[in-house]
């Protein structure tokens, strides 16, 4: 999920999580172990995603194939948890007794990072060096209605005193999460039903919602012929009809004489799981992920909401991301909601 997600659950298990004890070591105010145990749980809920830097030591190619990896992997937070427990006692921040249950809160907070990513389409490698991807595909990269609720949560722990309210909105927000994670089975039937009514021998599917939100839901289909479909499905629409759109990949775009293109291109396909077609924007090569389908959600539209320019910078080719709204893109989404 986005950073502010990340941010906001972290933050919000850092206070559960940290508060009471920092007050009893510390003899600090309420507003005081408040500030700092937020302040702890944000930086730990972030802390995973912290191989962004691999774009600026490496490459940008190199983040995309590494993204999740390590940074990811319960194998390394389970040391992790018990050096950040250290340096709390070290700092005397915490005491003996405390040891052993910050170590088990910053594995929580960790593990919530790992939570939220496996609901997205993208998902996590839990226990990396093992390389199984774990994926509800039930949440968008960015879901409004939980940030909006995570960022409620944010101002009901400073401003909400009652106990038994304090934590609402992270509950609700996690239901939430589950409600995505059953709906998917619902979707993912309403699509099986219209392939097989069009006639359609699919290879493979790929089911998730679009931008955003869990109402309009997208499939891509890889048919057996070797070409592929989008199509859109509303949980508010009266009909469960769905119109395919074809995709050509496109493969003769690419330069086979260039070795070093080539490597490029082969390891993007591999990070797009072999979702991807090709397509030229002022002469220079566009791999674009199908699994994120088209930009608009129009399904006239050309341009797909996730693509990667493959340029040559410095006598190297490296991957960038071209990702930019169209006008009126939120209005359509919306009226999609209703009517595909």
């Amino acid at each position: 999920m986005f950073i502010d997600s990340h941010v906001s659950v972290g933050a919000t298990l850092g206070v559960v999580l940290f508060k009471e004890t920092l007050v009893r070591n510390n003899s600090w105010n309420d507003l005081t172990a408040t500030l700092i145990a937020f302040a702890i749980g944000a930086f730990v809920g972030f802390l995973p995603d912290i191989d962004f830097l691999n774009k600026k030591l490496k490459s940008n190619l190199y983040y995309l194939e590494n993204h999740r990896k390590w940074t990811h992997s319960i194998l390394v937070h389970i040391p992790l948890s018990i050096l950040f427990s250290f340096i709390l006692f070290k700092f005397h921040f915490i005491g003996s007794n405390n040891f052993w249950f910050c170590s088990l809160g910053f594995f929580i907070i960790l593990f919530s990072h790992l939570v939220l990513d496996l609901f997205t389409s993208w998902g996590v490698y839990l226990f990396y060096p093992f390389k199984k991807v774990v994926a509800t595909k039930s949440i968008s990269i960015i879901d409004f209605f939980f940030s909006l609720t995570m960022i409620i949560q944010l101002f009901f722990l400073f401003k909400i005193a009652n106990p038994y309210l304090v934590y609402v909105p992270i509950c609700i927000a996690f239901t939430y999460l589950l409600l995505t994670y059953c709906l998917s089975f619902y979707i993912q039937k309403v699509f099986a039903k219209a392939l097989e009514v069009q006639g359609v021998l699919s290879y493979e599917t790929e089911i998730k919602p679009t931008f955003g939100n869990a109402i309009l839901w997208t499939v891509n289909v890889r048919a057996k012929d070797g070409s592929y479909l989008i199509g859109y499905y509303s949980i508010f629409q009266k009909t469960k009809e769905i119109k395919f759109v074809h995709i050509k990949v496109n493969e003769d775009l690419v330069d086979y004489n260039d070795a070093e293109l080539l490597v490029v291109v082969s390891k993007l396909k591999n990070i797009l799981n072999h979702w991807y077609s090709f397509s030229l924007i002022n002469n220079q090569l566009v791999v674009n992920d199908i699994r994120y389908g088209l930009k608009t959600t129009d399904l006239n539209e050309k341009e797909f909401s996730q693509s990667f320019l493959i340029k040559k910078q410095h006598g190297t080719y490296d991957v960038y991301r071209k990702f930019k709204f169209k006008k009126g893109w939120f209005i359509k989404l919306v009226i999609r909601f209703f009517k595909v």
